[in-house]
């Protein structure tokens, strides 16, 4: 069994991509439910309804904005990153069907570990 931190932090790399994928399923279902919410609340606003815990009328549009933003999370990562990390060629290749694999030099591995970890930094950061 090879020790070595780099295989190490290599063989964590196999968390990151279903961290990635956790948060944002949990930021889509957050979102989901405060649009849900949101919706409701201006409905029971338009029939007259005046209960306690609603929001008010000003903040319904603001809501709306938020939660479809947690639902697109995803892609404006994903087009972000086409911007920001290595072209986001290595980006776009982490959402493909094909399972990615290690390759024979240590600094793609390396690389590849890296653009995984700071996706999952910035999809948990951002939600």
């Amino acid at each position: 069994m090879d020790l070595n931190p780099i295989t190490l932090l290599v063989n964590l790399s196999r968390l990151f991509l279903p961290g990635v994928n956790l948060v944002f399923v949990i930021a889509g279902l957050f979102g989901l439910w405060i649009g849900y919410k949101a919706l409701y609340d201006l409905y029971k606003h338009m029939r007259g309804d005046q209960e306690p815990g609603m929001m008010p009328k000003g903040a319904v549009i603001p809501v709306l904005t938020l939660a479809g933003a947690c639902v697109v999370i995803p892609v404006v990562m994903w087009q972000g990153a086409s911007v920001i990390v290595l072209g986001g060629d290595q980006t776009a290749s982490m959402f493909s069907y094909l399972e990615q694999t290690d390759t024979s030099t240590t600094c793609d591995n390396v690389s590849r570990t890296m653009t995984m970890f700071c996706m999952l930094m910035g999809s948990i950061s951002i939600f």
